[in-house]
């Protein structure tokens, strides 16, 4: 007959079940055998105890790690409206003195800040001797009238100066 192969265990190395270990001549009578019986039982509670308790632990730690992981936020807590509030805090803590601000003194014209340069890109306005023609685009006295009856009014302008070079 051949030997049997021993089974890897899947329980962690310190769960092992205990070894069964018969007396090499089972006793006859009911009560030894019964004993014998009833303390092998029990070792094997213990460890299956021993066992679901480790696993308990596990699946929690399990669930811990997975709420850590995926779970709500501890930045979403109600109190978060109130985490940046120091202008609020100084506002309400000052006086109406301090509230002012205390202005420059405006330089004179000519004095102080030497002027600007000109901004790039901008061309200068056309002189004021060249002739200017005024052209204004008019709408027909009949297209003054809104489809419901209310007279159209004029309601801005857009105006530039083009200059019109004529070739020799």
């Amino acid at each position: 007959m051949p030997e049997a192969v021993a089974k890897p265990s899947i329980l962690p190395p310190r769960y092992q079940l205990p070894e069964l270990v018969l007396p090499p001549v089972l006793p006859t009578d009911a009560a030894s055998l019964t004993a014998l019986l009833h303390a092998v039982i029990a070792s094997h509670n213990d460890v299956k105890t021993q066992a679901l308790n480790h696993m308990q632990h596990m699946l929690e730690q399990f669930i811990l790690a997975r709420h850590r992981m995926f779970g709500a936020s501890s930045e979403q807590s109600a109190n978060q409206g109130r985490l940046f509030d120091e202008a609020e805090t100084l506002a309400a803590d000052s006086t109406e003195i301090q509230d002012v601000a205390p202005l420059p003194p405006e330089l004179e014209p000519g004095k102080g800040k030497p002027a600007s340069k000109p901004a790039r890109g901008k061309r200068a306005p056309l002189p004021s001797e060249l002739q200017r023609v005024d052209v204004v685009h008019d709408v027909p006295a009949a297209e003054r009238t809104c489809p419901c009856g209310t007279p159209m009014v004029e309601i801005g302008q857009d105006v530039s100066e083009q200059l019109d070079i004529v070739p020799m």
